[in-house]
């Protein structure tokens, strides 16, 4: 039988998307209302989606009747679970740094590649996909679109 998480381990990472999300809403309050158009609407989509999530987890546990229940986890088992969410939270604190140190294109390479080999995907594949994303993401921006992004 397999141990449902503790309910609060699944607040923390859309606790972590909330946080950060204002954190970026104050930091980028001065700029045009432009430039922070797509940041801002994904910072509602990733709201949105974490409440979902929330929601559905909350649901979930409502709907178990007590003879599924799963039995209360440890702080072995509860530290455990916990580490997904802190490593998703602190990869995207240190993402932030590599942002203003490096730029954005050499900042998201570095986090997705670390990110995914982290999560224990092939290194070939880790390679490919992080740079085949950030060069998508060059190519319809500022080659196809002319839009500015990074410094």
């Amino acid at each position: 039988m397999e141990r449902k998480r503790p309910f609060w381990i699944e607040l923390l990472l859309p606790a972590a998307v909330a946080i950060l999300g204002v954190v970026y809403y104050v930091t980028t309050m001065g700029l045009s209302r432009q430039a922070v158009f797509f940041p801002h609407s994904m910072m509602v989509v990733m709201s949105v989606l974490g409440v979902l999530v929330l929601g559905n987890e909350f649901l979930d546990r409502r709907r178990a009747r007590p003879d599924e229940a799963a039995p209360a986890a440890g702080w072995r088992e509860t530290a455990m679970a916990a580490r997904r969410p802190m490593t998703v939270f602190g990869l995207a604190v240190v993402y932030y740094g590599l942002i203003i140190a490096l730029g954005y294109f050499p900042a998201t390479v570095v986090f997705l590649f670390a990110s995914l080999l982290i999560f224990r995907v092939g290194v070939v594949r880790a390679a490919l996909l992080s740079l085949a994303f950030p060069g998508a993401l060059y190519l319809v921006f500022v080659l196809l679109f002319h839009i500015r992004v990074g410094s």
